[in-house]
Parts: C-alpha cells; structure tokens; sequence
C-alpha cells in the first residue's frame, strides 16, 4: 500500500528506500538520513518503539519526520505518548493513498 501510494499516478518524485526490518531502518536512516520515515510498529526483527526510541536518542536522526502507519491495536496510553513523538499517527486499515501523501507533504513542510 505504502510504496503504491508514493510510487503512484500523482505523487510527487520521491526517492524511497524500503527496508525489511527495524535495524536494517534504523542504519539506513542513520546512513541516508532521509526527509521523513514511515514506521510501521510492527516489525519483524524489532519492536517499533524501539525504533523510535532509538531513533529519538540519536543525534543523526532526532529530527526526522516519522509517521506511524500501522495495523496494531493501540491503547490510549499508547497513541498519547506517540503523538508526543511523531509527525502523523494513522491506523492502516483505514489510511486513503491521498492522505498518506499529504500527511508525508506536511511532514516534509512542502505545500499540500
């Protein structure tokens, strides 16, 4: 879904690196350090916070954009402390292609 939607008819010219696992994230972002991050929570090798949290403690990537675009549950607990944290909070399932583009717009400070 993700990499359609910035790939697709009418999204702006993006360069997108995919990566298939938090640690393999975290060094591409630490290696390429992109404009924005789209951070699913659930990760195969990690726990997303943990990316996050790791991500917030290094100066390389403290001040990358991330948007959280996941399919997990979250608490009320949960979604207050990643909104303190993040740029954008969406939940997957409900995420139109045209709103992922223009919260990663904003996230980027471009024009939406």
């Amino acid at each position: 879904f993700i990499r359609r939607a910035l790939a697709g008819p009418g999204a702006p010219d993006y360069v997108v690196t995919h990566a298939d696992g938090g640690a393999a994230g975290l060094e591409a972002a630490r290696q390429r350090r992109p404009g924005a991050i789209i951070l699913d929570l659930m990760l195969p090798d990690m726990d997303g916070y943990e990316v996050l949290a790791e991500l917030r403690d290094d100066p390389a990537t403290r001040n990358i954009p991330v948007l959280i675009v996941t399919g997990a549950e979250l608490s009320a607990r949960d979604r207050q402390r990643l909104t303190r944290q993040v740029s954008v909070l969406r939940d997957k399932g409900l995420l139109k292609e045209d709103q992922l583009l223009q919260d990663l717009q904003s996230a980027l400070g471009l024009k939406v």
